[in-house]
């Protein structure tokens, strides 16, 4: 028997793992720690959770229940780390796919006082090819990658449309921490969009402008094994502290979402210029109540582009 409750928060699975290098605060060789879990996700308007899937679980009594959420899990200290398990987050996210411990182990290495394994970024780009995936990335360190998009655009346009984004942040004395994001919140109330118009143009044959959605988000919500599911990311601490971003997609494209969206504006806008020049022509002042709304905010400059990534046969 199958059932849907909304009461039903998710599962834990919790391992308990003996070592001798590492401590617990629970006793002095055990490490307990999430080997995998699913909660679901948090019912908040401004909350926007994009990575999911629907999980069936199965409990006493015969009964399977049914939980939308982002996988999370923690690194255990023994044979992986954060980068590992960001990974198994995003892949699961993605494919619904578990990595296993044999597929990690040779990920990355233990630093000198073997307490923390250290990855790099080409490691992580070369491991993540198996899965046969597109990787849209930027590597900060090494100034790498898709190079005409922003930190938050590499991040969002990804996130907006369902796919995981693994994160690497550059903390003091050059350690660095990775963490899975999920999704994004929206601060509706914000005067940055409209202060900051005028930022967001290309130039072609004439001034190209109008608002991305993108510059409504205030927060990555993000998996970090070190505090849990779900947590706030304000981008503004992340300025300046990206060693890099990796977008996984389950499709083959090549065309970033910073880049459709500048031709999209520029194909709309030429098109509403055609329109427009027509109607005049004819000898007609409006095209239409929605229409009209429409050349209002074109000729504004408040056009608002979101920008999705999806495959030709879920075009309707």
């Amino acid at each position: 028997m199958k059932e849907n409750r909304d009461s039903f928060l998710g599962y834990v699975d919790i391992f308990s793992s003996h070592h001798d290098r590492v401590k617990s605060p629970f006793s002095y060789d055990d490490l307990s720690y999430i080997h995998g879990a699913i909660i679901s996700c948090p019912p908040i308007d401004t909350y926007f959770i994009k990575s999911k899937r629907l999980c069936d679980v199965s409990v006493d009594g015969g009964i399977t229940l049914t939980v939308e959420g982002s996988f999370f899990n923690q690194q255990n200290q023994i044979f992986d780390g954060c980068v590992h398990t960001s990974i198994k987050n995003a892949i699961w996210n993605l494919l619904g796919q578990k990595v296993h411990a044999d597929q990690l182990e040779k990920l990355g290495k233990f630093n000198k006082d073997n307490s923390t394994i250290s990855v790099t970024f080409p490691e992580v780009r070369e491991f993540l090819k198996q899965f046969n995936i597109t990787l849209f990335a930027f590597d900060f360190e090494k100034k790498e990658g898709i190079d005409d998009a922003t930190f938050q655009q590499l991040v969002y346009y990804a996130v907006e449309s369902g796919f995981p984004v693994i994160l690497g942040i550059r903390l003091l004395a050059d350690a660095g921490h990775v963490v899975t994001v999920v999704g994004h919140t929206f601060n509706k109330d914000t005067w940055l969009p409209e202060a900051e118009r005028d930022y967001f143009k290309i130039k072609s044959v004439k001034q190209i402008e109008y608002i991305p959605s993108v510059a409504w988000v205030n927060n990555f919500i993000v998996q970090d094994d070190n505090y849990g599911p779900y947590y706030c990311l304000p981008i503004k601490s992340l300025q300046n502290n990206i060693s890099f971003v990796a977008a996984l997609t389950d499709f083959h494209g090549n065309l970033y979402g910073n880049r459709a969206e500048y031709l999209a504006a520029a194909v709309l806008y030429n098109t509403l210029e055609k329109l427009t020049n027509n109607l005049r022509a004819q000898g007609q002042s409006t095209g239409g109540y929605w229409f009209d709304v429409l050349i209002r905010h074109w000729e504004t400059k408040k056009l608002i582009f979101r920008t999705l990534y999806t495959k030709k046969q879920k075009i309707p």
